[in-house]
Order: C-alpha cells, then sequence, then structure tokens
C-alpha cells in the first residue's frame, strides 16, 4: 500500500532525504518522493476572462446516522459552492454507516455527478479534525473542468478486465479530444496493487497524469472493504476519477518506519506471497527478527525492499500461513529483492507527516492550493492510538506555517496509498505512508 529530513539532489536532481528521528538517522533511504506538474496554459479570448480555477469543497458530519451525516455533509458543501455548479466528488467513510443511503441522497442532490470513494478506517479534515467513524466528502468545481468516471468489477478475479473497463467507462478507450491531468482513485485491496496501479497507467496518455489515492479500508477486520462509484456501493472494484482542465497538481510520499539490521534477500516468492528469506522459511526469519506478533498487528511490522527502481519502499505485512511458513503483503516483493526489517517511533512518523505536506506544497506549481488530501496508512493510526489527531494537528500546523489559511485538508486511514516515486515518472503503490496529494 517514507518520513522527515534533510534533502540533497544526486546528479540526476532526483531528491534524497535522510530519516530525522530521534533514535537513529539513515543516510540513502530515500522515504520522500515529491513532484508537481503546472497547470497547461489556456487560450481564452481577451473579451472575456479566464475560466475559475478548480475549487474544492469539504463536508465533514460525524452523525451516527447516516441519513443525518450525509444532509450534514451535503448542507456544508452547498453553502461553500455558492451557486456553483459541482463537477465530481470523493466520498469516504466508516464501515458503520448506511452505504446505500449516503449515496443514494447524493445523488437526489446531484444527479449523475461523477462520484467515487470507499470505506476507511478513520476520517479526518480541517474543519472536524480526527473522527474514526464519519462520513467527509470532497467536492470540485470549475468551468473548465471536464471529469470522467469509470469502474471496473471482480479486480481480483481478471484485473485486465476490470482496468479495460474502467477506463473504457471514463472515456480513456478511443478518446480523441480527453486528456486527463490527474487519475484519482479508491480501489479494493483484494489483489497486487502494483500491478494495477502499472495497468492504469499504461492506458493513460503520458506521465503527466499521475496517479493518485488509496486503497478502501474498514477497522481492522479485512473483511467489510467496501469501494463506491455512482450510487453503487462494491467490493472488489476499481473505481476512477479522471479530471482534465484548469488543475495543478503534486504530492509528497513520507513515512517514519526505518530500516534495521543487515539486508536480506527474497530467495522465493510468488506475487504477494513470500516463501524464502536468505533460504530459510519467511515466517521463521520474521519471528526471528520481531518474535510472535499478534495477527491484528501485523501491518506495524512492514519490510523495506528496493523496487525495480532503485527505492527503498515499504511493504505491509497482512498475514501467516503458520503451515506452509510464509508471509502474505500488501504488494508482490519479487524473487532476488534485498529487504530489511523496520521500526518506527511516534516522532519519526509525525515527522514523516510533516515532511509529506511540505513536499507536495513545495512542488506545487499552481497559482493557488485549493485541497491538499491526504491518503494515510491505517497502521500510522494504530500506532499512535490514542493520539491519532496528532496527525492532522501537525498537517493544519504545516500549513498554517505557509500562510495557507483558506487551504482545506482532508484525509482517510487507508489499506495502501498511491503516488508517483521519485523522479514522478512511475506511479507507486505505498505501504506505511501518509500521501499528501495538493491540487488547485
Amino acid at each position: 500500500m517514507a518520513h522527515g529530513g534533510d534533502s540533497e539532489s544526486d546528479e540526476r536532481g532526483a531528491v534524497k532525504i535522510g530519516l530525522r528521528c530521534k533514535a537513529n538517522e539513515v543516510e540513502g533511504f530515500p522515504h520522500v518522493a515529491a513532484q508537481g506538474f503546472p497547470r497547461e496554459p489556456m487560450a481564452t479570448r481577451k473579451t472575456l476572462p479566464p475560466p475559475p480555477p478548480m475549487l474544492a469543497h469539504l463536508g465533514h458530519s460525524d452523525d451516527p446516522d447516516s441519513l443525518d451525516a450525509v444532509n450534514e455533509v451535503i448542507d456544508q458543501i452547498m453553502t461553500d459552492l455558492a451557486g456553483a455548479e459541482p463537477k465530481a466528488a470523493l466520498l469516504f467513510c466508516s464501515v458503520e454507516y448506511e452505504h446505500q443511503v449516503l449515496l443514494d441522497r447524493i445523488q437526489e442532490q446531484w444527479p449523475g455527478l461523477p462520484l467515487v470513494g470507499g470505506t476507511s478506517d478513520g476520517e479526518f479534515s480541517s474543519s472536524l479534525g480526527f473522527c474514526e467513524d464519519s462520513v467527509l466528502m470532497t467536492v470540485f468545481s470549475g468551468d473548465d473542468l471536464v471529469v470522467h468516471a469509470g469502474m471496473g468489477r471482480d479486480l481480483s478475479g481478471d484485473m485486465d478486465a476490470a482496468v479495460k473497463a474502467a477506463m473504457e467507462g471514463a472515456g480513456m478507450e478511443g478518446a480523441q479530444d480527453f486528456t486527463p491531468s490527474v487519475c484519482l482513485t479508491a480501489f479494493a485491496p483484494t489483489t497486487d496493487a502494483s500491478a494495477v496501479i502499472s495497468k492504469l497507467a499504461k492506458h493513460l496518455p503520458d506521465v503527466r497524469c499521475p496517479v493518485l489515492g488509496g486503497l478502501s479500508a474498514d477497522h481492522r477486520e479485512f473483511q467489510r472493504t467496501r469501494e463506491f462509484f455512482g450510487n453503487e456501493v462494491l467490493s472488489d472494484s476499481l473505481p476512477i476519477l479522471l479530471i482534465q482542465g484548469k488543475i495543478a497538481s503534486s504530492w509528497g510520499v513520507g513515512s517514519g518506519w526505518f530500516p534495521i539490521g543487515g539486508e536480506m534477500t527474497i530467495t522465493s516468492s510468488e506475487g504477494s506471497v513470500v516463501k524464502e528469506i536468505d533460504g530459510r522459511p519467511a515466517l521463521a526469519v520474521y519471528r526471528d527478527n520481531y518474535g510472535e506478533v499478534p495477527s491484528n498487528s501485523l501491518g506495524e511490522y512492514p519490510l523495506a525492499f528496493i523496487d525495480d527502481s532503485g527505492t527503498w519502499v515499504l511493504r505491509a505485512t497482512l498475514s501467516m500461513d503458520h503451515d506452509n511458513e510464509t508471509l502474505t503483503f500488501a504488494g508482490a516483493i519479487p524473487v532476488g529483492s534485498t529487504v530489511r526489517f523496520t521500526q518506527v517511533l511516534e516522532e519519526g512518523l509525525l515527522s514523516g507527516s510533516e515532511e509529506s505536506l511540505t513536499r507536495a506544497l513545495s512542488a506545487f506549481e499552481g497559482e493557488s492550493p485549493s485541497i491538499a488530501l491526504f491518503f494515510s496508512c491505517a497502521a500510522r493510526k494504530w500506532v499512535l492510538g490514542s493520539e491519532a489527531e496528532k496527525e492532522i494537528d501537525l498537517l493544519k500546523s504545516v500549513a498554517l506555517d505557509r500562510g495557507l489559511t483558506e487551504i482545506i485538508l482532508a484525509g482517510l486511514y487507508c489499506f495502501g496509498e498511491i503516488a508517483p516515486s521519485h523522479g514522478g515518472t512511475k506511479n507507486s503503490f505505498h505501504n506505511e505512508t501518509c500521501v499528501s496529494i495538493v491540487l488547485g
């Protein structure tokens, strides 16, 4: 489904970030990636004012009643829209709500509004702070925005067909005049997310359209995740939102976990299932380092490995097979990969959140950022425990320190995060990170 530090540039201009943490300072472990794309210049008649830029509008309610919560969210957004036309929406909420009630009411208010989203393991915003169970909705407006949504079903059964269906639904197959600037998604954690992202990217026009978002989540049950598309409540699905128009995007990735111990090699694996590490059963090696880890805490003990771009990334542990002594991770770890165990401290985790947003804001090349979206790994919330609100409090401080008093902050805790890695040319799947996405 990556931390605060000092940065330096190599000869190719790639940013490398060293870990800033009380216990350790790790060199050469690039935890943060950031890249931004400016808006394309718009051709307009001199006698007419340019269309307004993309604007975001927030609704957030923790009312436990589904209908009351969605009505409160709609009222907040309607007030902020002030007559503007909504072009698209993102919806995230707890598994405890009646999801069909939420979607039906939203479609009643705005028939045909392109909407994607999913369930989450907690939500947070600049207006309401952190909530364990709430309804969080962001709406985008802008006269020149063109938005298409698509969805693929049976993602784990036929990934290629699901990706193709999502892209066809979003107008990418055979399109001549639709060149999206951003792809937003929140798909199911039911298959190899890295492969899904790679296949999505192949259908997009070029590297100027990043794939951004996260995976749906639940309250640590790993069985109740749901995705949203229009007025449909789905599972094992791939909803996507493609946005074209006067929109600028940038992002940053930060974590807090840092590598410990020596390097090891994956000697046997199949997709996301690791069978052997250094020629020994993977579970035995894992236990030698971490001891007996409760099954509901595995996500807090990831492996770090070097991907094919030469970047260290984190892979969350999902399950253990005691009979076969294997480990299943949130994404594939190929044979031959170099891996290390990891550790996290609260101060390092929060430093990663700070660095993530700082990098995203620094990379933003638009006129004015309207919203910062956050896809933060659920394991970060588990580590923070009763102090989970510290993450949104820190993110607010980062924005205020830059004088951004009007920017909307909206985020969720998910089972995997999506954003390009270093250099911005490869869309990547992350675990244990906070991905900050700035749009305006």
